[in-house]
């Protein structure tokens, strides 16, 4: 094979009249430039090595009747193992996730039992950037250093996830400030997500646990404090 490569390269950098086809179809041209400005950077197989990686234009002679090329053989051996050896890293070294990745993924958040608090697996997958408060920390913690294409269920415990219970998160307020922060006419049942307007600006929620003529009773831990979760990750794409 690599023989009859030198010999289509002698044929076509010839000054015979009967290769002037061979020289137009390759760019290559009679005379006037060197030959690593035109008649080698024109050819479709050595092109793409010399762009992308730069190499020097490679030095030729010219004789009475041709312009030669040194180094055929080793060109194309070089080639050959350069594009082997890149193609092998690529395969080999799949994207990871930094911490200001942007990622297409499925995810599922699912209680300890397997219960499924939110998933996309049933539909499109999700889009997003890490470091943008899109996921929760702790989540995105979990994703740094996986591959693209990888997929992980982590077990997370109470406090590697929305934390303890705190007992002093349960506080009694008065109905006239839940009037205030409620819409007119407001049904409230037991169980209710209710927000709330802090006094230094920002909201915050509670369940309600109890609801009084005067008072009612909120639980301000989080709805998943003290639950051991699964967060399992499908990568898809990570940029």
């Amino acid at each position: 094979m690599l023989d009859q490569l030198v010999a289509q390269f002698d044929r076509i950098l010839s000054l015979d009249a009967h290769a002037q086809e061979d020289r137009q179809q390759f760019g290559v041209r009679q005379g006037a430039r060197a030959l690593g400005d035109q008649a080698l950077a024109g050819t479709l197989l050595f092109r793409p090595v010399v762009d992308a990686h730069r190499l020097r234009p490679f030095n030729c002679v010219r004789s009475s009747t041709a312009w030669r090329i040194g180094p055929v053989l080793p060109l194309v051996a070089y080639n050959i193992g350069l594009h082997a050896r890149t193609n092998t890293m690529t395969q080999a070294s799949p994207a990871v996730v930094t911490d200001s990745a942007y990622l297409t993924l499925h995810y599922r958040l699912a209680t300890a039992e397997g219960t499924d608090i939110v998933t996309t697996f049933a539909g499109n997958p999700a889009t997003l950037m890490l470091g943008q408060g899109q996921l929760a920390p702790f989540l995105e913690q979990r994703l740094i250093g996986m591959a693209e294409g990888s997929h992980q269920t982590f077990e997370l415990a109470p406090a590697e996830g929305f934390g303890e219970r705190n007992p002093e998160l349960i506080q009694k307020v008065s109905r006239a400030t839940l009037d205030e922060n409620s819409a007119p006419g407001a049904d409230y049942k037991i169980g209710d997500l209710v927000d709330f307007a802090a006094p230094g600006g920002g909201r915050f929620a509670g369940v309600l646990r109890e609801l009084g003529d005067n008072s009612a009773i909120f639980d301000f831990n989080h709805p998943l404090a003290g639950k051991a979760l699964l967060f399992e990750v499908k990568l898809i794409s990570v940029l």
